[in-house]
């Protein structure tokens, strides 16, 4: 998280020349919260949507994190194996978000990108100390914590993560995923986030 915290702030401080919102769903809010906490000047706001800072991982980390049957796991839990899709839509049979043909045809591409499985495993195997910011007390922006209330991240875990930080705001959208089930309304929390001229 630290190292792509670093390359994201580069590239923000080659286009703004302003503090930019940072919004992130999952990883892309731990490094988003990171930068918030390294490199405050240039943060005007966070929306973390589903981030959950606290994940000690389930059986799939844990299998996909083992040396021997790691990669086999990884392949067939996260990347073109026959159990992938149902970690990426997994209600969709129940009225949640369904991926369009477009987008199952480039998850199918990306699935098979030459080295993704050991990108993942690597991921995987990182220890989980290295996933957190380093300080989420010291985050001073403005923060919307968007939860998902039937998604995958603890309630508990929200509520934690957004007591450390002061002032922080937490929205619960009922969705599987609120970025793809509802994106207007989160899209109208990223606006509400924006600095006024």
């Amino acid at each position: 998280v630290a190292a792509m915290a670093q390359l994201v702030s580069s590239a923000v401080e080659i286009w703004f020349s302003e503090p930019v919102v940072f919004a992130g769903v999952g990883l892309g809010g731990e490094v988003a919260a990171e930068i918030a906490v390294t490199n405050p000047e240039k943060v005007a706001g966070l929306v973390l949507i589903d981030v959950d800072f606290y994940n000690s991982g389930g059986w799939r980390e844990f299998v996909e994190r083992m040396p021997i049957i790691g990669r086999a796991a990884t392949f067939t839990l996260e990347t073109a194996g026959p159990f992938a899709f149902d970690i990426w839509a997994p209600n969709c049979e129940t009225g949640g978000w369904c991926p369009t043909a477009t987008q199952a045809e480039a998850r199918d591409l990306s699935e098979r990108i030459i080295g993704s499985v050991d990108s993942i495993r690597s991921f995987r195997r990182t220890p989980a100390s290295s996933l957190v910011p380093a300080k989420l007390a010291d985050v001073q922006a403005p923060t919307i914590f968007i939860w998902s209330d039937g998604g995958d991240v603890p309630r508990e875990s929200v509520d934690r993560a957004a007591g450390e930080i002061a002032g922080a705001q937490v929205e619960v959208i009922p969705a599987w995923k609120a970025h793809l089930d509802q994106p207007g309304t989160v899209a109208d929390l990223l606006w509400s986030m924006a600095p006024v001229e």
